[in-house]
């Protein structure tokens, strides 16, 4: 038997996935300067993204934002998912954050006895990006 699915599209702020497992949000992420300032919000210009060395579920993003430099951090539960997001992020360098939270994605939906990030099934489509990135689950039996 074949997972059953829909599809829907939504915007790259509304995945379920940018939720961590303990109800926190990780977009838009909470920003801060070299001087100890902070903000938050979907605000600034995308500057540049980087892998965390030691923890391979987080990624830093630079913004410009009122003539400032601020960074962020960005973590999820699952190394995949977070790969994913990181390499939608990479090319969407130079567009504010704001824009960036509008992508649309596509996702489908698996039944609930998917495990960890396979429980979204998620089908990433960005019309900014020209490359699709597909996770899919169909069990053979259930």
């Amino acid at each position: 038997m074949r997972c059953s699915y829909h599809t829907g599209s939504l915007k790259f702020r509304d995945h379920p996935l940018i939720t961590l497992r303990n109800g926190v949000k990780a977009w838009p992420p909470q920003w801060i300067t070299a001087s100890g300032n902070t903000t938050t919000g979907e605000v600034g210009i995308l500057e540049y993204v980087s892998v965390g060395l030691l923890i391979d579920t987080t990624f830093f993003l630079f913004i410009d934002y009122q003539h400032s430099r601020y960074v962020g951090l960005m973590s999820f539960d699952d190394s995949i998912f977070c790969q994913k997001i990181y390499d939608l992020l990479k090319p969407n360098v130079g567009r504010s954050i704001k824009e960036i939270g509008d992508l649309e994605m596509e996702t489908l939906n698996s039944r609930p006895y998917a495990l960890g990030w396979l429980e979204a099934c998620t089908v990433f489509n960005c019309r900014m990006l020209t490359d699709v990135h597909m996770f899919s689950f169909f069990p053979l039996t259930l």
